[in-house]
């Protein structure tokens, strides 16, 4: 029994579509191109869900709990964490705010570090001096 090229492409696109990476009724049935580049963006974009759970796998595996991150580095430090595995997953960038520098001293001592940093940005924002309160 032979195997195809097509066979091929036809299971792994199915294999996507039963994953849900793509939508089975958007596959192009005329263009092998079109599908390997429908193959191919379905498969980065699973690789970046990785990549998120990942980091997220490392966090916990380095903290008690998740509330033990709001207790001892603050709210805002744990609410970027979170966006942080968003901007993983997404392929973007986080900006963390210059005095919430506990979470990048958090993520500096994950395994992965240098991986999750690509996807912070620290911002120094500036005060205006009409802000006193």
């Amino acid at each position: 029994m032979t195997y195809s090229c097509s066979d091929f492409t036809g299971d792994v696109l199915n294999c996507l579509a039963s994953a849900g990476a793509i939508d089975a009724a958007a596959i192009p049935a005329d263009s092998l191109g079109d599908q390997a580049d429908m193959a191919i963006e379905a498969i980065v974009k699973m690789q970046r869900s990785v990549l998120a759970s990942r980091f997220t796998s490392e966090l916990l595996a380095g903290v008690e709990s998740v509330s033990a991150i709001a207790d001892q580095h603050g709210v805002a430090v744990l609410a970027s964490l979170f966006y942080l595995q968003a901007a993983i997953n997404n392929e973007t960038y986080v900006e963390i705010d210059a005095p919430e520098i506990g979470a990048v001293e958090l993520i500096s001592t994950l395994p992965s570090a240098d991986e999750w940093m690509k996807h912070v940005q620290i911002v120094e924002r500036a005060v205006s001096p009409d802000a006193s309160t």
